[in-house]
């Protein structure tokens, strides 16, 4: 599932500035009029006479101005960030479908539980659109916090606070048609407080299905590693990692920061493999330079260890391609004085004479290299090939 859409803007969240400017001149356009006998009926949510339209259009009215302001407060907190994850045109189609699935869980609950006159009432507001953006970031987001008016508030915090005031006027809907809090006078009963919890349950679903699930797990699990790292419980950081390789068994990187992990441990059975893996996976992905780096961290811990044969190849002819050739040297010489008898091995010094010759013009050790490598396999297919490069490094 595609959860970034390219063509969106990408620092701006138009869709939900829109939402906001919509609603308010909606609000604004409708002031003069009777919402009660004229708009509701027709418009807004009514248990009794449901209908399509009427669960859309009811997600774009409101009461009064508190009812408005508090939801538009809600939706500029959190929404942008969500349609920045999400895209503009894919964070509208989870908004409007929030705002479906707040509805329908308004109506189970009213033929369900309510007594028959809630049927009658007309249920309005974006709430349960917005409680689905909330229910998103209530998985990718939680950590977060919010500056306001100077204050740094955590996100975990206000989505505790708003879920407690829905549970709290949703339970006094059933009891208390209105109440009055000074400027504003919310009509409790035509709100739908039971529908929020419908589009919460929403959002937390759609965020874990999503992307969005896996990018919070990781993101959270790579925080508690790197915050072990620095406190030095690396027992701690190890576990951390590897639940990071089970969100996604292919990240290169979790792979390489255990191998560091257990290199701190020092435990090269553990760190090797892992740095393996690592190695592995990022020439795979074609990022050299990171699959570079993290054989030199590993040959730093451990200057003797060798990867599979293959690989061990790889990197030194690697090193080689990006204009290391000391170092490659060094690793293919590795590999041919510890596993001569390999394929590998006779590879990696027929290597190290070419590089000598023709990348450093040291013509000495190249002669040197060239003469070890026909003393080890006179019946190598590469042989003739060394004897050329004898002669061309000018051998008596």
């Amino acid at each position: 599932m595609a959860l970034r859409n390219p063509l969106a803007t990408k620092n701006f969240p138009v869709a939900t500035y829109s939402l906001i400017a919509f609603n308010v001149l909606l609000w604004w356009g409708l002031l003069g009029s009777n919402m009660q006998d004229e708009i509701f009926p027709a418009y807004a949510l009514t248990p009794r006479d449901p209908g399509l339209l009427q669960m859309f259009t009811s997600m774009f009215l409101h009461q009064g101005f508190g009812h408005l302001a508090g939801n538009m407060f809600f939706l500029w907190l959190f929404g942008r960030r969500i349609e920045l994850a999400l895209g503009s045109v894919e964070f509208l189609i989870f908004y409007i479908g929030s705002g479906f699935a707040a509805s329908i869980m308004h109506l189970a609950i009213v033929f369900a539980f309510l007594p028959p006159d809630a049927k009658t009432q007309h249920v309005v507001g974006a709430s349960g659109a917005i409680a689905g953006i909330l229910g998103v970031y209530a998985i990718r987001y939680y950590r977060d916090s919010f500056n306001l008016g100077g204050v740094r508030v955590p996100a975990s915090v206000l989505l505790l606070g708003w879920l407690m005031m829905q549970m709290v006027l949703g339970i006094l809907s059933l009891y208390v048609p209105e109440i009055n809090l000074g400027i504003v006078k919310p009509q409790l009963a035509s709100i739908g407080y039971w529908a929020h919890l419908g589009g919460f349950i929403f959002g937390m679903g759609f965020a874990q299905m999503s992307q969005l699930g896996l990018e919070a797990r990781k993101e959270y699990l790579l925080s508690d590693a790197q915050e072990g790292m620095r406190r030095g419980t690396l027992m701690d950081v190890a576990r951390d990692y590897e639940e990071l390789l089970e969100c996604d068994p292919e990240d290169p990187f979790a792979y390489a920061e255990l191998g560091r992990t257990w290199s701190l441990l020092g435990d090269p059975e553990q760190a090797i493999p892992y740095y393996e893996k690592a190695i592995r996976l990022y020439l795979t992905e074609d990022r050299t330079d990171l699959a570079v780096e993290r054989f030199r961290e590993m040959r730093a811990s451990w200057p003797e260890a060798i990867l599979s044969l293959k690989l061990h190849f790889r990197m030194g002819c690697k090193l080689e391609e990006i204009g290391e050739y000391e170092e490659a040297v060094t690793v293919l010489e590795q590999l041919s004085h510890a596993e001569a008898r390999s394929a590998e091995g006779e590879m990696a010094a027929l290597r190290v004479g070419e590089i000598y010759l023709s990348r450093l013009h040291r013509t000495d050790a190249a002669i040197s290299a060239f003469r070890r490598f026909l003393r080890l396999y006179p019946d190598s297919q590469w042989a003739h090939f060394a004897e050329q490069s004898l002669n061309k490094a000018g051998a008596e």
